[in-house]
């Protein structure tokens, strides 16, 4: 009845190319409404339900107009009045038969060698029953009707056999894969047809009955079934939208205090670990898969961790009492967070050995659907040890959580998490449960787990960081009015009795330590929750519990005694060391800045106190280039002992890595204070904020008011306007008077520390095309036509001692007014007052223009260490530092004409312009020293000033000078840029032709005349081998560009990579073609992708753990040569890394070796061997000059890298040539041969059947793999493995000398080598 019902919907399909009706369409309708339409009028139930017999009888005896039936043998069919022809369709053209008949198949074998010869007889037989001849043979013979369409266009078949029917028919096959029992679903099927046919149920709801029987519904987006999908999808994609939105409010700074209990990061990573457990939920949507359900289990795996992990580091680092574990998480966070991580993605993954199952479960009279089950028990296991995990961490969370439960700092935050948790472990509880019960609807097995997980995550959410944004909401305005209080009370309002004294000592507090749902005010500190723990640890140590218990009671005690303390306390009595600079300088400003803190300090009670540390030179003798090296040997030894630095602001290269990243610490609006120019030229390090200025100086003109006054000229605004006003003013002073002593510009391009530089790079800058315009590039025709500029004007209006002349000369000129223009700092206004000078800024290259050097002084905090014992004397120095760097001090300071500030918003402040030179600081336009231009400033300077003053005072050109000071910092690196050299894009093309032609000459393996010269490996192992010379070349192309830390990574990842590509899959080769049966081979083979699986992940967890500690870009700076940099390695567990990953590459290089030497006189693979042990000496000796290299000095940038960029192509083309190209050559020489033997060994299988046996016997041997007999052996006759087992039984050297064999290793590989020597020989 199946058949005949899926034969007739076939019929009824719309063309003759239209596929299979769907069961439930308008079309199938049509036709089993066609059937019974058949049924009814020209028949009847009881002859639709006959059997063959009765169709048999009715042919026979002529009873029927139309009968169906198989198609019948010649010799009764001539005896009948009937005609065969197709059956008929629902229009023209359109026919259908259903498929009946037999299928030949082979067994599949055990993978055992012993089945070998079993297996090739097996597939002969097949290969002979299924060929052309043979199938033609017996349909001439009328046995059978072959599949063979060809053969119904045969002339010869055509004489004996019905071709014009059997070309006619079109077929179609039983629906033998609707279920995976067939039986079953055919009877199904008759039940239901039947119903419709020979009873009342319609067409519709039959059809509908029959695809129940198979039809695996699931959830989905379409509503073709259900609406549920749908509106799930929707719930919980608005879910994760309103999660992932919500994470704004921890950028927010009305929110900050309600985010303390951790940091952004983590919250981040909770609110995506929610995320991530409701995305679980997707993986039910659509046709269920094996990686769908592991990729389910990986959610819920990766978001618990998200979710939980932040929560457990916060709680070990926050133990109540001093221990390393604490200590060395709070150091390695998120080193440990990659552990766990990378636990969860490692179990995981071991699921993927034996991965899911897709389980269906078949409802009677309902809708089936399908289900993840785990059937094996190493998949149960790693299930198991995944819950055991993460039981284990909700463990620990819950002990530290009642260790530290008393803690009122995070009492409240405890609360809310203890509650997650609970909701946690009863969901996962009832998850757990369900899966022993039975549930028929797959709506509500899906959903009932779906909103589990979703009541899990919101839960989560809600009561880990969701419940902080509605506090956050409900408390905002009183924070933000608290913080208003706070700012006036620091640094307004100074007035306030002993009282409001002691609230505004409270108020410095972080807000961070005061949790906004606090029953107290009063926090907790660490040292003495350890001294109170250690009283108690004595009576604690008899049980873990009993200490546990101890800790827990020690806070709650520590509490009590803490709430009788003094606010005060918190930064009690803590003395900030500044150590400051007061050479050449007015000290006046660094003492004030002290007295200034001191004083405020003792009448808040602060209990802050500051002393000053200062070089002068009573205490210090030398340059400020010495001065700067011994601030550096004070960070480097002394960290911790000053906590303020005043220093020069050149020195922000040298200094930075010591001082704190400012952003981190203060507010934004105190930071946008500062004139952004400043910022960045003085203050930014490796993109932090490592200072602010505290004072400044810049260099103006100083015009003579007397002598343009005479003259009637102007203040200059341009050079040129300098050089003729000067030059007019010295020739007519000179008229009156030729042993004048005056001058008409000074320079300052003198040889103290870097003062050339400075006046040269300003200069430099005087030249830029408009205000808005960056620094001009130091080689520049822009900064050669300014240099020349400054040689003019000390041809022209100067000379050689007054532009080397120094502060003491530009002083002495100002008092005596011998200058027409002088260029100096300001200077202070007692002085600037006896002055017959206008104060003015320095000219540029046209009006408008000009430009000022940054002088002065940077101050910064000190980098205290990772400790909580160094965070009181952390925050008291934030305090100070945000109090010395405030608009109100600042402006103070101003005022009273002690610091020029770098607050631009003060030169526009009534109350300052009243007293200071406004209009003159607004019209500065400033220009940092060139301090990161190298890592030491100071050999910069002193080069800086060498090749400077050989074109200023010598002979040398502007544009070489220019490029010998670019070359005292600029990196030179390869690049396709021919700028400095053509030999970047030469070897970029060369590597990239290269790779090209690897890559284009895999197409060999896919053709059939060269199959035979690849049957040593398997196509996807030749893709491997190939690629990985390709990624050992492409490791060169890391080279180019800027050389960063992540591309010196990349390199050594892909030389490992391209290692394991090349030559895994030759050791696969040689372990599964071992010469005795051994497990490890019996393995490898049957895992083959898992073995190659499992040795990348080696590289790749050895390359990903370089990552902890990377590389470090080390510059090569090259005395009177070209800079380059190169990749390094500066700490002892990145270089135990590396030495590792060597290792391993040895290892797998010494083991292939030995297999080489083991199966060396193998005749089979004789000739692979030596072509791949060439390879691997090659790749050795490139891999040891590689490694000698690191040891010898090379100053040249392009022979440093190209040297070794030309030793890893060699390396990269020896492994392909002697892997893989030499075969490439072999198939083209003796692609003609091969051909024709291929042809005749076709002949003599399936044409040539009347040979005698000797014939025959060759025959089979002919039949054999064609990979078999090696193309470049000297002879043809080759061994199968089965025969080698043979012989090996017979005649086996190892089990006669069984007992020789076991005294040393040496000695069973010579006995495997002789015995492969001894097979060859036979």
């Amino acid at each position: 009845m199946l058949s005949s019902t899926y034969e007739f919907i076939y019929s009824y399909r719309d063309t003759y190319e239209s596929s299979f009706p769907d069961i439930t369409s308008q079309t199938a309708i049509n036709a089993i409404n066609k059937i019974k339409q058949i049924k009814e009028d020209i028949s009847s139930e009881s002859i639709f339900r006959s059997n063959e017999e009765f169709a048999i009888s009715r042919l026979l005896l002529g009873k029927a107009i139309f009968i169906k039936f198989i198609i019948i043998p010649d010799q009764i069919y001539e005896m009948l009045d009937y005609n065969m022809t197709v059956l008929p369709g629902v229009k023209k053209g359109i026919s259908s038969s259903i498929i009946f008949g037999n299928n030949i198949s082979i067994t599949k074998y055990p993978n055992d060698k012993a089945y070998d010869k079993r297996k090739e007889a097996a597939l002969f037989v097949f290969k002979y029953l299924a060929s052309r001849e043979v199938q033609k043979e017996f349909l001439t013979k009328r046995i059978l009707i072959p599949g063979i369409m060809d053969l119904y266009y045969d002339e010869d078949v055509c004489k004996i056999a019905h071709c014009q029917l059997f070309r006619s028919i079109q077929p179609i096959g039983k629906p033998i894969f609707e279920r995976d029992d067939y039986n079953y679903y055919a009877e199904k099927f008759k039940i239901y047809f039947s119903e419709f046919l020979y009873g009342n149920v319609s067409a519709k709801d039959a059809l509908k009955n029959i695809k129940d029987i198979s039809y695996i519904y699931e959830i989905s987006t379409s509503t073709k079934y259900t609406s549920a999908g749908l509106i799930n999808f929707l719930i919980f994609s608005v879910i994760i939208t309103l999660m992932f939105l919500s994470l704004i409010f921890i950028f927010l700074n009305n929110f900050n205090p309600f985010f303390e209990f951790l940091s952004q990061e983590y919250w981040i990573l909770i609110v995506f670990g929610s995320i991530i457990n409701l995305s679980a939920c997707f993986t039910k949507f659509g046709t269920l898969t094996s990686f769908k359900c592991q990729l389910s289990i990986l959610l819920l795996s990766l978001g618990f961790s998200f979710s939980f992990i932040p929560i457990l580091n916060k709680l070990i680092i926050n133990f109540p009492e001093v221990n390393k574990i604490s200590t060395w998480i709070d150091k390695h966070q998120y080193l440990f967070h990659l552990i766990n991580f990378s636990i969860d993605i490692l179990l995981n993954g071991l699921m993927y050995i034996k991965p899911y199952h897709i389980h269906t479960n078949y409802i009677e009279g309902g809708q089936n659907f399908q289900i993840c089950k785990i059937n094996n028990f190493f998949g149960n296991s790693i299930y198991i040890l995944i819950i055991i995990y993460k039981i284990i961490i909700l463990l620990i969370i819950l002990i530290l959580i009642f260790i530290e439960w008393n803690n009122q700092k995070f009492h409240y935050e405890l609360k809310f998490i203890i509650t997650a948790i609970y909701i946690f472990i009863l969901g996962s509880i009832i998850l757990l449960i369900l899966n022993f019960i039975t549930i028929n609807n797959y709506i509500f097995y899906y959903l009932i787990r779906g909103y589990i997980m979703v009541i899990i995550s919101t839960s989560l959410y809600i009561f880990i960081y969701g419940y902080r944004i509605i506090f956050g909401i409900l408390h905002k305005q009183n924070l933000k009015l608290q913080f208003i209080n706070n700012i006036n009370k620091k640094f307004i309002s100074s007035e306030n009795n002993s009282e409001s004294n002691s609230k505004q000592i409270y108020h410095t507090k972080s807000y961070a330590e005061t949790s906004f749902y606090n029953d107290s005010n009063n926090d907790k500190t660490k040292s003495n929750i350890s001294n109170l723990t250690s009283k108690t640890n004595k009576s604690s140590k008899t049980a873990i519990i009993s200490k546990i218990i101890s800790y827990h009671y020690s806070i709650e005690g520590n509490n009590e005694l803490e709430s009788r303390n003094n606010i005060e306390n918190i930064i009690n009595c803590i003395t900030i060391n500044i150590i400051g600079i007061g050479y050449f300088t007015n000290n006046d400003y660094q003492v004030n800045v002290v007295k200034k803190f001191n004083k405020y300090s003792k009448e808040n009670d602060l209990g802050i106190n500051i002393e000053l540390n200062v070089f002068t030179e009573k205490n210090f003798t030398g340059s400020i280039f010495n001065y700067g090296d011994v601030i550096e040997s004070i960070l480097k030894k002394s960290k911790t002992k000053y906590d303020l630095y005043l220093y020069d602001n050149a020195y922000g290269s040298k200094y930075g890595n010591y001082f704190l990243d400012l952003k981190e610490y203060l507010s934004e609006d105190l930071i946008k204070l500062y004139d952004k120019k400043i910022i960045s030229d003085t203050c930014i390090y490796k993109n932090k904020l490592i200072a602010l200025p505290s004072r400044l100086e810049y260099n103006i003109l100083y015009s003579n008011r007397s002598l343009l006054k005479k003259y009637n000229k102007t203040i200059p605004e341009t050079w040129d306007e300098l050089i003729e006003t000067s030059k007019y003013i010295l020739e007519e002073e000179k008229k009156l008077n030729k042993d004048i002593d005056l001058i008409g510009y000074n320079g300052f391009f003198n040889d103290k520390d870097d003062e050339m530089l400075s006046s040269t790079y300003e200069f430099i800058y005087f030249f830029r095309d408009t205000y808005e315009s960056s620094f001009p590039d130091i080689t520049s025709q822009t900064a050669i036509n300014a240099i020349n500029k400054i040689k003019q004007i000390k041809e022209d209006i100067s000379s050689e001692p007054i532009f080397k002349s120094d502060d003491d000369f530009a002083i002495s000129r100002l008092l005596l007014g011998k200058a027409i223009f002088i260029k100096f700092v300001i200077i202070p206004d007692q002085i600037y007052e006896m002055l017959d000078y206008n104060m003015t800024v320095l000219p540029g290259v046209k009006k408008g223009i000009s430009s000022s050097i940054i002088f002065g002084n940077n101050i910064s905090i000190a980098k205290y260490p990772n400790d909580k014992a160094y965070d009181k004397r952390k925050e008291a120095a934030l305090f100070v530092f945000k109090y010395l760097a405030s608009r109100e001090i600042q402006k103070e300071f101003l005022t009273k004409r002690i610091v020029i500030p770098g607050i631009m918003d003060l030169y526009y402040d009534e109350d300052v312009c009243k007293i200071a030179h406004c209009q003159l600081f607004r019209s500065i336009q400033p220009i940092g020293k060139p301090i990161f231009e190298r890592d030491d400033y100071n050999y910069y300077a002193e080069k800086f000033k060498i090749y400077f003053s050989e074109f200023l005072y010598g002979n040398v050109s502007a544009k070489d000078a220019l490029e010998n000071i670019k070359d005292i910092s600029y990196i030179y690196e390869m690049s396709t840029s021919t700028k400095y050299t053509s030999a970047g894009l030469i070897n970029f093309l060369i590597f990239s032709v290269i790779i090209t032609f690897m890559l284009l000459s895999l197409i060999f393996i896919f053709l059939n005349n060269f199959n035979p010269f690849f049957e040593f490996l398997s196509q996807e192992y030749w893709i491997l081998i190939v690629f990985g010379s390709i990624i050992n070349l492409s490791a060169c192309f890391t080279k180019f560009g800027t050389l960063t830390s992540f591309k010196c990574q990349l390199s050594i990842l892909l030389l490992s990579l391209g290692f394991s590509f090349s030559f895994i899959p030759i050791l696969n080769k040689l372990i599964i073609n071992f010469p005795e049966v051994n497990k490890i081979s019996k393995w490898i083979d049957k895992h083959q992708y898992l073995f190659h699986l499992i040795n990348f992940s080696i590289d790749i967890l050895l390359n990903g753990l370089m990552y902890i500690k990377p590389y470090h870009i080390h510059t090569n700076y090259i005395e009177g040569g070209q800079n380059f940099q190169i990749c390094k390695i500066n700490n002892f567990f990145g270089n135990s890394i590396y030495i590792l990953i060597i290792i391993y590459k040895i290892i797998i290089l010494l083991i292939i070796l030995i297999l080489i030497f083991i199966e060396w006189n193998d005749p089979k693979f004789h000739n692979d061997l030596k072509f791949i042990i060439t390879a691997i000496y090659i790749f050795i000796l490139g891999s040891i000059i590689l490694l000698i290299l690191n040891f010898i000095t090379i100053n040249n940038y392009i022979f440093y890298y190209l040297i070794r960029e030309y030793i890893m192509v060699i390396n990269s083309i020896s492994l392909y040539i002697f892997i893989y190209g030499y075969r490439i050559i072999f198939g083209i020489l003796h692609k003609q041969n091969l051909k024709l033997q291929f042809i005749n060994n076709i002949n003599k299988k399936f044409i040539s059947s009347e040979n005698n046996s000797e014939s025959n016997s060759k025959q089979i041997y002919h039949t054999k793999s064609y990979a078999d007999s090696s193309f470049y052996s000297d002879s043809n006759n080759d061994k199968t493995k089965s025969n080698i087992s043979k012989n090996t039984n017979e005649t086996n050297p190892l089990s006669e000398q069984d007992e020789l064999n076991k005294t040393t290793i040496i000695s069973k590989i010579i006995n495997y080598h002789n015995f492969n020597k001894g097979k060859s020989d036979e």
